[in-house]
């Protein structure tokens, strides 16, 4: 189709139930078919950026969302610039964030969970996030044998008759040489 652009296709793009026309020119008839839910500040600005991301025009945008064209790029640009300064957290600001935000929501459930056991599992949940959060919880597994008993090695016995007192000799200073013993402590003697 000439004048359309490779990866861009026409049609109707959906995302969180608000669906717009993709086009590159806007259509001055009609009204989207869907009426406008009230949302937030926030869902709206993360709708036209999930949308600028599929092509989908600004004016096609702003008339799904019922809000004007400068409106939805000042959306885009603010969706833009918050995930560029998410981006550029790093992993040590964003685990002080969660442990902050965590305390935050075991604070507002905690009067509820007093009286309200899905409250209280609300909060034990949160409180085991902030634990490994915090790196105080540790997932171990350990493995036994059969029965749960010790594992054991097949290691083969060995006929130390069959050496000679030369080769039993460098067999020592072998074993002597892989050995791993602990420094001596400092003042010992």
């Amino acid at each position: 189709m000439p004048g359309v652009k490779k990866g861009i296709r026409r049609g109707d793009v959906t995302v969180r139930g608000v669906k717009a026309t993709r086009t590159r020119r806007a259509e001055r008839k009609g009204v989207t078919k869907n009426p406008v839910a009230e949302r937030t500040i926030a869902e709206n600005r993360e709708i036209a950026y999930l949308m600028s991301m599929e092509y989908v025009a600004q004016v096609d945008i702003a008339k799904a969302l019922g809000i004007s064209q400068v409106r939805v790029s000042q959306l885009v640009n603010e969706e833009c610039d918050i995930r560029r300064e998410q981006r550029a957290k790093t992993a040590e600001q964003w685990r002080e964030f969660e442990i902050a935000r965590n305390e935050e929501l075991i604070a507002a459930w905690a009067s509820k969970a007093k009286s309200d056991q899905r409250a209280a599992d609300v909060v034990l949940g949160h409180a085991t996030r902030g634990d490994k959060l915090k790196g105080l919880y540790v997932s171990r597994s350990e493995v036994s044998g059969p029965g749960g008993g010790p594992l054991r090695l097949n290691a083969t016995a060995l006929d130390m008759s069959r050496y000679t007192e030369e080769e039993l000799k460098v067999f020592e200073q072998l074993v002597e040489k892989g050995t791993v013993t602990k420094p001596p402590e400092e003042g010992a003697t």
